[in-house]
């Protein structure tokens, strides 16, 4: 039984397969497919976004913070540098990560 189903406000389905495109099961046809991929492409965006913000923003707190303890103490700033470039490097990987699988997700 193959044919379309559609209302005022509903996607436009196909039911079954009519041997024309090889489908077999329901599809978006047109307008529809188009809006799935645009929100898709906009949750990437979004996504990325505040991962990339929240890291930059974690950064900012880590190299204030370090700035700080070094004016404080300036006898102590090997030991400060060491102990903040493991967390910087940590957070650094965080924002490349989002971004490529950001990436992913437009490009899959």
């Amino acid at each position: 039984m193959a044919g379309y189903v559609s209302g005022p406000d509903w996607p436009v389905l196909r039911i079954g397969a009519d041997g024309r495109d090889g489908t077999t099961g329901p599809t978006l046809r047109g307008k529809d497919e188009m809006e799935g991929l645009a929100f898709a492409y906009m949750g990437a965006g979004i996504g990325v976004g505040l991962a990339v913000i929240g890291a930059g923003l974690g950064i900012g707190r880590l190299a204030a913070g370090a700035a700080e303890a070094i004016g404080r103490q300036p006898s102590a700033s090997a030991q400060i540098n060491g102990a903040v470039q493991l967390p910087l490097f940590l957070l650094e990987g965080v924002a490349v990560l989002a971004v490529i699988c950001g990436l992913m997700i437009v490009f899959k």
